[in-house]
């Protein structure tokens, strides 16, 4: 990496992130490849209810509609996925995975330690404040979106710690047994701060967020 990078501001690497992160909305045609699929039938089905999660909302979107859009049968699709319910996890999932793709890519420059994680944390804070769907759900379906991201939680929060411990280990130089603790600490942490409001603090500001992880970590 060139050198020059390695310099750049912690707050220029907050806005690249979510600048990314934050890009148009996809409108691949329902017959159109979808990028770097390991799988291209099952990531159509996922990026189509995506899609109509956005413009009709969770509720309002059915697996007819979904097969509509990813142009295959509603059979082929309920063999895919058993229910809704599952075809939302699958893309909560897949839209994670997607995300720590972007993060590794974006804090590559940074040296390995704990402020990487710093940044990682505030920069996710920053993105899911400013998420317009996670930000719609949560005002017009919370009955749906909640119990997704608490009580029943634990396959994303399995899914996010299984992600996030390796990372932990290679750029946060974390031991490997304390790193799955860590994770679900952060976790835990980011998901408070997106569902919680706080009159107390100003989690818009990034000098906020990363001071909010230090101390709660004891950094």
């Amino acid at each position: 990496m060139p050198g020059n990078e390695r310099t750049k501001s912690p707050e220029a690497s907050v806005a690249q992130l979510v600048g990314k992160l934050m890009a148009p909305t996809r409108t691949q045609p329902a017959n159109s490849p979808i990028p770097n699929s390991g799988d291209e039938t099952r990531d159509r089905m996922i990026e189509s209810a995506l899609l109509l999660f956005g413009e009709n909302g969770i509720a309002n979107t059915t697996m007819e509609q979904v097969a509509e859009r990813a142009g295959i049968s509603r059979v082929w699709l309920y063999r895919r996925f058993k229910n809704k319910a599952g075809l939302v996890q699958e893309v909560v999932d897949r839209e994670l995975d997607n995300y720590f793709v972007a993060l590794d890519e974006v804090l590559a420059p940074m040296p390995n330690g704990t402020e990487v994680i710093v940044e990682a944390f505030c920069a996710s804070v920053m993105f899911l404040r400013n998420h317009s769907l996670l930000s719609s759900l949560l005002e017009t379906e919370p009955e749906t979106l909640l119990p997704i991201l608490t009580i029943d939680s634990a396959p994303l929060m399995s899914h996010a710690v299984g992600i996030m411990t390796p990372w932990l280990v290679e750029r946060g130089n974390i031991d490997k047994n304390r790193a799955p603790f860590l994770a679900e600490a952060v976790i835990r942490l980011l998901t408070s701060i997106v569902l919680i409001p706080s009159h107390a603090l100003n989690f818009d500001d990034p000098k906020t967020i990363r001071k909010f992880l230090k101390t709660s970590m004891g950094w």
